[in-house]
């Protein structure tokens, strides 16, 4: 059977995410996104007026730049968006704000597993970009989250969909064509559709739909390249926690590939393996 082209997975990727009813952000994320596509360098006045209109997600937000991880980015302890504001600056504070709210979606939409997963694969992700420097620590903590999203899609729409999912953590670039078979379209492609519809900056749309690539020297763009290098890394690192000494040839080969785009030392990847038990 044909494979199907780009734009017949996304047709069908947008049909699937008909088919259920899916966990909304809080608006106080949508309105704040809205106000940094149209303003390059929006009044923080009006940033704090749309996050404390949600007190919910504010104390949340404070919550989560107290996480060890996330507290040592600042030289004082946050106690208001005020404060996160001027320690983070604009960009930073969204990544952190969105994905202290992915992470409730996440407890509402996923299976056990594929959660686990999910945030293993963030904090590992934090943790190489302290390393490389690629890409903020918290902005790659939320493509970590986000890069599987449409795998946790796949698994509320088909109860079978978890033992593929899994499979393609195995196996990252032969799995593809299994769900290609089952579904028309791949959970990178129904990930990066949701990310679109939740307007969210685009980098991370791009990452997840092309995470799976199995050649990273065939993506042009440079950014682009390091961005899913640093997803197949902490990948590979989650597999390695869970499936050493057992990996795969394609799990081998993932790791060299990334570790030489993103130029990682032996030393780097030994600080990233110590410092995710420390989170």
């Amino acid at each position: 059977m044909a494979t199907p082209t780009k734009a017949t997975q996304i047709h069908t990727a947008k049909q699937l995410l008909k088919q259920q009813a899916l966990p909304k952000f809080p608006s106080a994320v949508f309105e704040l996104n809205q106000l940094l596509q149209h303003h390059a360098l929006p009044d923080h006045r009006d940033i704090e007026e749309i996050l404390n209109k949600d007190l919910g997600l504010t104390a949340e937000i404070i919550q989560t730049a107290s996480l060890s991880k996330f507290s040592g980015l600042f030289t004082t302890p946050i106690r208001t968006i005020h404060e996160a504001l001027d320690a983070l600056g604009i960009i930073h504070l969204q990544e952190m704000v969105v994905s202290t709210a992915l992470n409730s979606l996440i407890q509402n939409m996923a299976q056990t597993e594929i959660q686990e997963h999910a945030q293993d694969t963030a904090n590992f992700c934090f943790q190489i970009a302290k390393q490389t420097k690629i890409f903020s620590p918290s902005g790659a903590y939320l493509l970590g989250l986000l890069h599987n999203i449409g795998a946790m899609v796949m698994a509320n729409l088909d109860h079978q969909y978890e033992p593929l999912f899994f499979e393609s953590l195995e196996q990252p670039y032969s799995s593809q064509q299994k769900e290609l078979e089952r579904y028309g379209t791949t959970h990178s492609i129904l990930g990066a559709v949701l990310i679109n519809r939740w307007q969210l900056p685009s980098i991370y749309a791009h990452t997840t739909f092309i995470h799976h690539t199995p050649r990273l020297e065939s993506i042009e763009d440079e950014t682009q390249q390091k961005m899913v290098a640093l997803i197949q890394m902490a990948n590979f690192l989650v597999s390695e926690l869970h499936f050493a000494p057992h990996l795969s040839q394609e799990i081998h080969q993932q790791h060299h590939m990334a570790q030489t785009i993103l130029k990682l030392n032996d030393e780097q990847l030994k600080t990233i393996r110590t410092q995710f038990f420390l989170k």
